[in-house]
């Protein structure tokens, strides 16, 4: 588990053949709005998107899951 000062909402679904990349603007959340997503095959997105993650994954102690709000903020602006 990592965590990530962030709004994006996104999962990346691959494999040998394919690299799906499901995109959206819906919170995990009872909301009486319109919500949007896309989900496509898209090897450049999904390598961009993996390139975060693998830059998070690397530079966070898995402990920061367990931190207070303000301890992550002060992560992200001193060490990301």
């Amino acid at each position: 588990m990592r965590v990530a000062q962030n709004h994006a909402k996104f999962a990346i679904f691959q494999n040998k053949t394919w690299r799906i990349v499901l995109r959206s603007s819906m919170n995990l959340n009872m909301n009486p709005r319109f919500e949007d997503f896309q989900i496509a095959h898209d090897p450049e997105l999904a390598t961009f998107l993996n390139a975060i993650l693998d830059e998070i994954w690397a530079k966070q102690k898995k402990e920061l899951a367990d931190a207070k709000p303000y301890e992550i903020v002060k992560h992200f602006r001193d060490e990301m």
